[in-house]
């Protein structure tokens, strides 16, 4: 990354080539792809969808990284 003369961010590869802007995003109606899929699954989706249960406490990452290990398995992790 680097810092342009007009002071616009300058973003570049590994192999050095310039990363263009992307495009402004399209207009769209947040939900509504998909909506009448999820009705017709019998999806509930409310006002609490997304709402979260994590506490907010700092993670546990010796527990994280054993559950990766055993979800693993004796022969390592699977390939994608």
């Amino acid at each position: 990354m680097a810092v342009a003369e007009a002071g616009e961010l300058v973003f570049r590869r590994p192999d050095g080539g310039v990363l263009e802007r992307c495009p402004a995003p399209g207009r769209s109606r947040p939900g509504a792809l998909g909506a009448r899929r999820k009705r017709r699954l019998g999806a509930a989706i409310g006002p609490d969808t997304s709402a979260t249960r994590f506490p907010g406490e700092r993670l546990d990452y010796d527990i994280a990284v054993e559950g990766l290990v055993a979800r693993a398995g004796p022969q390592g992790p699977r390939a994608p």
